[in-house]
């Protein structure tokens, strides 16, 4: 019995790393729209100990790694390969987890409560572009488990409380609520001096070795700057009223669910998002054992408070800061289900039942264009560009957006990259016409855009009006992708 407890855990690991490593081409839309880790894997592959970012330190650490030994393996892209690796990783140490905290002769419940989490459309994406955002969840996690755990030694919680500021520096809203369940577990008399003098320890060598990161690979930079660059101005500016923008990101749990399905409407993506949350509780609830871990129970709800109103401030509308609440969710649920079965056969059945039906409901609601994802349409189209000019040297590349410019960037095209509205760009694009005659070379996204289901079944985009009726004239050349301009080229002839 106790092997069959593993088999569904151990076949859903092999799923999820597979899917990480192999799900999305390291030059696919999907990783064009992530941008940072196409950035980190270059980084990785050029000059992996010129820059670490503080605040996901102990993640590119191990890019860094593995792409050296990728390049010794002689790995194809071996940056992106790396990052890859590290995201899926980081996924299959959360699903372990939850299925340990499920417990034994319970872990095929917990990969089965893991189901609707790892089909997620956040889940999917973020691990399969290779994100640091499912590390930095596992390394949370564990973190607040060990806090809990009365056998938990000391140094092991000094460990594990190093390892999850170090992997992400956002777990750091944890560590509160960690010192609070550490201190409780302590005896009578001893809980305030042990913890400060265990958390002083952790936090003493947390801070040395972001000193050492910051003295070997940014020492021209700003100690302080350096450790809360994303805190800086720019990462919080023009923010709506506290009230809206709270009500926003608790929203924006169900785009990390099941992705934008509408043009943005609060009240339908905040229904996705409690829906979903529970859903997750009721199986539960319908699945709860005798030994259900309520220390773990209340600090993971501790933990969700702190972070919700932490991030309705801090890029409140970015979807990947849902990942780890719905993470932290999991847990608590897996941890109400711990110990023999409290609850009926019948009640238990439809426990199960409500999880499988949770798990497909999301597969379905974003699953084909979540994969779609996989195609090349940003590259392709600067490929067709790029054959424009192999025969002349002198032509000037431009990109239109983000996107372009990382897919120009990645195939070390020189190009200038223009954003704004497509009036202001064409203006520009006039000036640069006027002032050179060499070829100018235009190339748009016209099917990635943010990659989310609703902007995705749009019959149309922004430029259309500006570039599909658009009737080339004398030296102007037109290349379209399904009836749509992707590249517009100047003075070819």
């Amino acid at each position: 019995m106790r092997a069959l407890d593993l088999v569904f855990p151990a076949v859903l690991a092999v799923v999820v790393l597979a899917g990480s490593l192999l799900l999305y081409p390291w030059d696919s839309d999907a990783s064009i729209i992530a941008h940072d880790p196409v950035y980190y894997a270059e980084s990785g592959q050029s000059d992996p100990w010129g820059s670490v970012p503080a605040q996901h330190l102990l993640y590119h650490v191990l890019v860094n790694i593995v792409t050296g030994a990728g390049e010794v393996m002689g790995v194809e892209h071996p940056g992106h390969a790396a990052v890859r690796l590290v995201s899926g990783m980081g996924a299959l140490a959360l699903l372990l987890l939850i299925c340990t905290i499920a417990g034994p002769g319970r872990r095929s419940l917990g990969a089965l409560l893991c189901l609707p989490l790892l089909l997620t459309r956040t889940f999917v994406f973020e691990a399969a572009v290779g994100e640091s955002v499912i590390p930095g969840a596992a390394a949370g996690l564990w973190m607040l488990r060990v806090s809990c755990q009365l056998r938990a030694t000391t140094r092991l919680t000094v460990f594990a409380v190093v390892l999850a500021c170090l992997m992400r520096q956002d777990n750091v809203l944890l560590v509160p609520v960690a010192m609070v369940c550490f201190a409780l577990r302590a005896s009578p008399g001893q809980g305030a001096r042990r913890t400060f003098r265990v958390f002083g320890v952790a936090g003493a060598i947390t801070a040395a070795l972001y000193l050492i990161a910051w003295m070997v690979t940014e020492p021209q930079a700003e100690l302080l700057e350096y450790v809360i660059h994303v805190a800086s101005e720019p990462w919080s500016a023009d923010l709506p009223e506290p009230a809206q923008r709270i009500l926003d990101h608790l929203a924006i749990c169900g785009v990390a669910v099941v992705g934008q399905q509408w043009e943005w409407s609060t009240s339908y993506h905040l229904t996705v998002g409690l829906a979903f949350t529970v859903a997750l509780l009721l199986a539960g609830a319908l699945l709860r054992g005798e030994a259900g871990g309520r220390s773990l129970a209340m600090a993971i709800a501790a933990a969700l408070i702190v972070r919700v109103f932490f991030f309705a401030w801090f890029e409140y509308a970015n979807h990947e800061w849902w990942l780890l609440p719905l993470s932290l969710v999991t847990a608590l649920t897996a941890a109400l289900i711990r110990g023999r079965p409290r609850t009926s056969i019948p009640a238990r059945r439809w426990g199960a039942a409500l999880l499988l039906g949770l798990s497909a409901a999301v597969a379905v609601a974003h699953g084909r264009d979540t994969l779609a994802l996989s195609q090349r349409t940003v590259c392709e189209s600067r490929e067709l560009a790029t054959a424009l000019a192999l025969e002349r040297p002198n032509a000037r590349f431009v990109a239109y957006g983000q996107r372009v410019h990382t897919a120009l960037h990645i195939a070390r095209q020189p190009h200038v990259t223009l954003d704004g509205q497509p009036s202001q760009v064409m203006e520009r694009l006039r000036a640069m016409l006027n002032g050179s005659s060499a070829p100018l070379i235009l190339v748009v996204d016209r099917f990635a855009w943010n990659g989310m289901p609703w902007q995705r079944r749009q019959a149309s985009d922004p430029l259309s009006t500006y570039l599909d009726a658009w009737q080339p004239e004398r030296g102007e050349r037109l290349l379209r992708r399904q009836g749509r301009v992707v590249v517009v080229a100047w003075n070819l002839d």
